[in-house]
């Protein structure tokens, strides 16, 4: 059996939406130091222990199973205090009068999963209107964040569409404040709508609707390549099995011009978590032709990988732009990437000697 620390698609069927595996488990001794640490790595430990516990199969961990515990207590100790930080920064915005969404793990975890602390986060992503940029970053200046130099500002603002801000009180936690959920020219996403359909959760926060949290995270995965992390394909499977309709989604993708990445996130759902998704959106995948000539042309390593070579910044470039719905944005992007290198300096903030500190 392949390594479950190298694969994870072993931990995938353990903690797969539709239940733990029917088959025996009398390899799970042997594995289970190599599968707890699999899940660490995932950031999918709650999410284990509850199929395990499910299956009555904890008692088999044996020394594995303080492992488990300790970084099941580590998961949900990041829960607690990234979500209250960001309660504090979305107080703090609406005190001001400015409206924010919240995005990613921290409105996934009370909308589709079980239990929210199932759902750990490394920052919390918060959503405003383009417009209220400024004000938004003077007023959370004054609720102790650590406003960035004029030109980090100018270099997250050219370059992409938020902006990462610690706070004086809690260095290790990090708000990440977005203006939109796409780079501009790359993905047309309506913001203003994102805004009016956005649902509350039952903290009386906010957060995007069924569709658009879909469309979302599906653009997420997608800027990341389709990087073989568990914690965000298990994400897009509980998004498609929760309440939404399929056709809106559909439609939106390509109003937004994200058909390619909605059609190779339904392949990856359709390799890591068979029967997640509707039979709408598997018509609508094997459709588009390029997603399945891009599994072809970089073929994966693991059965948890999309895209092989994912992590190689030479293949980055190229499928994103693949990953482009027209082909006429390729010139547009390319010239995108030149301008900000020269302009900027490269990914690692490297420009004329210097260091940017972002």
């Amino acid at each position: 059996m392949t390594s479950l620390v190298d694969d994870g698609f072993r931990l995938a069927q353990w903690i797969d939406p539709q239940g733990p595996p029917a088959d025996d488990c009398t390899d799970l001794p042997s594995r289970a130091h190599a599968l707890v640490a699999a899940a660490r790595q995932h950031r999918v430990a709650g999410l284990l222990a509850r199929a395990l516990d499910a299956r009555g199969e904890i008692p088999k961990l044996a020394e594995a199973r303080e492992e488990l515990r300790r970084a099941v207590i580590d998961e949900r100790t990041m829960h607690v205090r990234h979500a209250l930080f960001g309660k504090f920064a979305t107080e703090a915005l609406a005190a001001a009068g400015i409206p924010s969404l919240l995005l990613k793990g921290a409105a996934l975890g009370p909308l589709v999963y079980p239990d929210p602390a199932l759902r750990p986060m490394t920052d919390i992503d918060l959503l405003i209107p383009y417009e209220a940029r400024s004000a938004a970053l003077e007023t959370l200046a004054r609720a102790g964040f650590e406003r960035p130099t004029p030109a980090v500002e100018a270099f997250w603002s050219e370059a992409y569409y938020n902006l990462p801000l610690a706070h004086q009180q809690f260095p290790a936690l990090m708000l990440e404040l977005h203006w939109s959920i796409a780079q501009a020219g790359r993905h047309a996403p309506d913001l203003d709508g994102l805004f009016q359909r956005a649902q509350v959760l039952p903290n009386g926060s906010r957060a995007l609707g069924p569709e658009d949290l879909l469309l979302h995270q599906t653009l997420h995965h997608s800027y990341h390549y389709f990087e073989p992390k568990l914690i965000w394909i298990y994400d897009l499977a509980l998004l498609h099995r929760s309440p939404h309709d399929a056709a809106t989604v559909i439609a939106r993708a390509k109003v937004w011009k994200m058909m390619v990445p909605l059609a190779l996130s339904i392949h990856h759902l359709d390799r890591v978590f068979p029967g997640s998704t509707q039979p709408i959106y598997r018509e609508f995948a094997a459709g588009i032709v390029r997603s399945r000539w891009l599994t072809k042309c970089f073929p994966a390593t693991s059965s948890l990988e999309l895209l092989g070579g994912w992590e190689r910044r030479s293949r980055q470039l190229v499928a994103g732009l693949l990953m482009l719905d027209r082909p006429a944005q390729m010139l547009t992007q390319v010239n995108g990437w030149i301008w900000r290198t020269i302009r900027f300096g490269d990914r690692a903030g490297r420009h004329m000697g210097k260091e940017q500190t972002r």
